[in-house]
């Protein structure tokens, strides 16, 4: 089993310091409740096999292994080490009290250690281990155990992470959210915890920053497993290479099921009978049913055994058919939910060179290899194309599903008016004006330079892999709303997940002038529409003949006096 597991230690400081906050403003205990809240939300929703243990220090009371009436007092083991659940959330969020009692937040990093140790000893599949401290450093500390705090971290490969002010902020006043005065025991603890975290490797984020990190759902990580087989190129010429999924189409593992309303968690079990059409509706024994295929007005009884029979019988294969030019390829005939990466088979120095030869040939001669992919025995054979993708630090084939003919959808729209001297073309032609306004717009409200790093230089925004999919994040908003808070209504959208559907301020603030232009040079008007062609049923029709003329006016049953003999009447005149 491949160690993918780990364990986190949750340290959370409850002193007097966490509860001190400005009027209308959040007090560090309950902004580190929410972070920790959204920590446990990720690695459910993400269906994370880590293990989590919460550790509180600054209780009245102690609870822990190492306290023995003078040491590691005050510190308290909340939960255990374990995979994270609701039960979990919903006592981060109720059970969690501030109180006046302050503790040793090295005490407290001492015992997450040791508990995390004895916590996943005899486990197996943890590849690493982390300890989070939460906490303005306002408590008293001693530093008697430093250097056994930073041998232990060592040691025991784990690392740190500490969310509470900026570390990095000069003298005067902490985080952002939390406009208060650095007292000078704070100003000690912090310069306490940069010494630690400057020996381990460890990282400090501030609330102000950790809060939108966290703010977004993770979905399921999933280890990528390796799709091995021969390329064969020729009937002398095989290949070992490994198939990766590179991007594929994410859905939710969740599956909406039917319970009891009264009681969600009794079972519902879903019982289907079949009965014949007649007056006793007589039951059908299930093994007395086949399934049919409606052939016309027949129905054709296919078998269980018929359609095995019919099944088409293949083998595992990526059989390359042969080599076309890339143009030939559209952007629109890419098929399928995935995308895989095609490298040669690992250790295999020969396939390596091999593979890497067919790449290069097709990159430089800007084509592609048109294969046929059976992904196991008994599969569907589906046919792509192989597209060579060379980076500095590796290269490989991307494998794309391309469509057979009865997959393709042709549709014939008429063309363009392209001819210069036509009078509708000279009267629907963009002006230079219009040209140059839509050329600007265009340019404002490009992405790939839409924002800058750390050096100044251009980076793009609304990156694919940092960029999360609203729908899903609105969907794990509600769930874990509605399992806390079973009897309240679903909130309103999050603002951080409404960001999600809205332009960048960047670009929003750089395109406004464009978008001016584009309006003054692209004058919309108003037609007014036309008066609708009055037709003969219209213009006779019973409610709407007040306007004809009287001899063409329908006759209605109280013009006719006299019945029979007033419709024989003859008009007479002079």
């Amino acid at each position: 089993m491949a160690a993918n597991k780990e364990a986190i230690a949750i340290v959370l400081d409850v002193g007097p310091s966490m509860n001190q906050a400005a009027p209308g403003e959040a007090t560090s205990l309950q902004t580190a409740i929410t972070a920790i809240t959204m920590i446990l939300q990720r690695k459910m929703f993400a269906e994370s096999k880590d293990e989590i243990a919460l550790i509180l220090f600054g209780t009245p009371e102690t609870d822990n292994p190492l306290a023995n009436g003078e040491c590691y007092e005050n510190i308290s083991i909340k939960r255990e080490i374990g995979i994270a659940d609701f039960e979990l959330l919903q006592m981060v969020q109720n059970d969690i009290q501030p109180s006046d009692v302050s503790a040793d937040f090295i005490d407290a990093m001492i015992v997450a250690m040791d508990h995390l140790e004895s916590g996943i000893q005899g486990k197996r599949g943890f590849a690493g281990k982390r300890l989070i401290l939460l906490s303005d450093l306002g408590g008293k500390f001693g530093d008697d155990q430093l250097d056994t705090i930073i041998s232990a971290i060592h040691n025991s490969n784990t690392e740190v992470n500490v969310i509470g002010p900026d570390l990095d902020e000069e003298e005067g006043k902490s985080d952002g959210s939390h406009q208060k005065e650095k007292t000078p025991q704070q100003r000690a603890g912090e310069a306490m915890v940069k010494y630690i975290l400057d020996n381990v490797n460890g990282a400090s984020y501030s609330f102000s920053e950790a809060l939108p990190a966290l703010s977004f759902f993770q979905s399921r990580q999933v280890r990528p497993t390796a799709w091995k087989v021969q390329m064969e190129i020729g009937p002398d010429l095989r290949i070992p290479v490994n198939g990766y999924i590179k991007v594929k189409e994410f859905k939710l593992k969740q599956s909406w099921k039917k319970v009891y309303a009264r009681d969600p968690d009794m079972a519902v079990k879903n019982e289907r009978t079949f009965h014949m059409n007649n007056e006793e509706e007589t039951e059908v024994d299930p093994d007395d049913i086949v399934e049919g295929y409606c052939y016309g007005s027949d129905r054709v009884p296919m078998s269980a055994e018929d359609k095995e029979s019919m099944r088409f019988h293949s083998e595992k294969c990526l059989k390359v058919l042969g080599f076309t030019k890339a143009e030939f390829v559209k952007r629109h005939h890419y098929l399928g939910d995935s995308c895989l990466s095609i490298t040669a088979e690992k250790g295999d120095e020969a396939a390596a060179v091999a593979l890497s030869a067919l790449i290069n040939a097709l990159y430089e001669t800007n084509c592609v290899a048109i294969a046929r992919r059976v992904y196991q025995a008994r599969s569907a054979p589906r046919i792509g194309c192989l597209i060579p993708h060379i980076k500095a630090g590796y290269e490989c084939l991307y494998w794309m599903e391309l469509p057979f003919s009865e997959d393709l959808r042709t549709f014939t729209f008429g063309s363009l008016p392209l001819k210069e001297d036509t009078t509708t073309n000279k009267k629907y032609a963009p002006t230079a004006d219009q040209l140059s306004a839509v050329d600007k717009l265009i340019t404002s409200m490009d992405l790939s330079t839409a924002l800058e790093d750390e050096d100044g230089e251009k980076t793009e925004a609304v990156k694919p892999k940092l960029t999360f999919n609203p729908y899903f994040q609105r969907v794990y908003q509600c769930l874990q709303h509605r399992a806390l808070n079973p009897d309240d209504p679903l909130p309103e959208l999050a603002p951080m997940i409404a960001r999600c559907l809205q332009r960048p301020q960047v670009i929003e603030a750089t395109c406004q002038a464009d978008l001016e232009q584009v309006k003054k040079v692209f004058k919309l008007e108003t037609v007014a529409k036309k008066k609708e062609q009055q037709t003969g049923d219209a213009m006779f029709k019973e409610n709407g003949d007040g306007d004809a003329p009287e001899a063409k006016r329908s006759k209605l049953d109280d013009d006719l006096a006299g019945g029979i003999a007033g419709m024989t009447k003859a008009k007479v005149t002079e």
